[in-house]
């Protein structure tokens, strides 16, 4: 079993490796998507009651078993809770520059990766068994470390147990991969073609194709999603195709837009803010916001919201599945790996977990 374990993983690796070279094999655009469906958080959301602090949470991630937040470091990054009852289990992760430590671990570093939990932060990626106790000290996580050229590594996660994916400044691709036993770097990816850029100028590129990615939890799909721009990239992993999603909004970014270079992207307003991967489902944070001037406020910039908040769910075919109208408050979430609840954390509650069924 071992055997035929091995030979199919090298095999997969083989497949990955042609595809990066070779490029995408198609790309598949859907313009101009709305949602027939429409479901609202507030109107069937339970409220469960947890004993630690969770003010200062910054994100949380469901695994089969647990649920899981990152947040400031006040003794430790991580508290684990048992996903069926929501009683704490366990903390874990020290701020430090010891091999058991972390440096300012990310959330979008916060992945499941088959039956691997992993865990990025500035310096390196973690795994461990989900089926261990990982959050005690007698389990340690296998760490492995960034070479030079991936720091700083954006949005990290492990697209299979010897390949560390992420987002690279000045890449000509929107992927690199760090393959950690050829010690071997691949990027793949196009950016969108639909906006031409000077490649003399290529942080003007990145700043307006700003975006945040995530992998499936099984590594087949990569998502992609943008903040000056309301899309959705699904690439497929094994097959090398690319599916576009434009979503329909309030300012028809991509009405009658032929795709041919002569869209203009506007870096004061924005749309999707975040990205979260079920086994089955897309479920991306969507608000459409307006940047502007503010000499009163902080910074002299201030945000005004054009839409409410949204969950767009999308299933990896490019299909617009559903949204989910979002209360004011709700923003940080992680769907569970079954796609049957929701769960929501409150910045100004801290100690009750917020549960949403989904429907079938």
């Amino acid at each position: 079993m071992k055997k035929i374990q091995y030979n199919l993983l090298n095999f997969r690796v083989l497949v990955l490796i042609f595809f990066f070279l070779s490029g995408c094999k198609e790309k598949k655009y859907s313009k101009d998507v709305f949602f027939d469906k429409t479901i609202v958080l507030e109107e069937n959301l339970e409220s469960i009651q947890v004993s630690p602090d969770l003010l200062l949470e910054k994100d949380m991630l469901i695994t089969s078993d647990h649920l899981i937040t990152l947040g400031a470091n006040q003794g430790a990054y991580f508290k684990v809770f048992d996903l069926q009852s929501l009683d704490l289990v366990g903390e874990f992760g020290n701020e430090g520059e010891g091999p058991e430590d972390f440096t300012m671990p990310f959330s979008s570093g916060m992945t499941v990766s088959g039956e691997q939990l992993v865990l990025g932060d500035l310096l390196s990626m973690r795994s461990a068994d989900l089926n261990s106790d990982f959050w005690s000290e007698e389990n340690q996580f296998s760490r492995t470390a960034y070479p030079s050229e991936l720091i700083p590594l954006n949005f990290p996660f492990l697209l299979n147990p010897n390949t560390i994916c992420g987002q690279v400044e000045m890449s000509s691709k929107h992927i690199t991969c760090f393959d950690i036993k050829l010690s071997k770097l691949t990027e793949f990816i196009d950016y969108p073609d639909f906006i031409s850029f000077n490649d003399e100028k290529p942080y003007e590129r990145e700043r307006m194709f700003q975006n945040q990615s995530r992998v499936s939890p099984d590594g087949s799909y990569i998502i992609l999603t943008y903040s000056y721009i309301p899309l959705v990239r699904i690439f497929d992993v094994k097959s090398g195709g690319l599916k576009e999603v434009f979503i329909k909004n309030n300012r028809d970014f991509y009405s009658n837009n032929s795709g041919s270079n002569n869209q203009s992207a506007l870096d004061n307003q924005l749309f999707y803010h975040n990205v979260k991967v079920s086994n089955k489902f897309i479920y991306a944070f969507y608000q459409e916001e307006i940047i502007e001037d503010d000499p009163q406020s902080e910074g002299g910039l201030t945000s005004r919201s054009l839409s409410d908040k949204e969950l767009h769910v999308i299933d990896f075919a490019g299909n617009a599945i559903k949204k989910i109208k979002l209360p004011d408050w709700a923003k940080v979430f992680s769907p569970s790996l079954d796609d049957k609840f929701l769960y929501f954390l409150h910045p100004e509650i801290e100690d009750q977990i917020f549960k949403f069924p989904l429907e079938e």
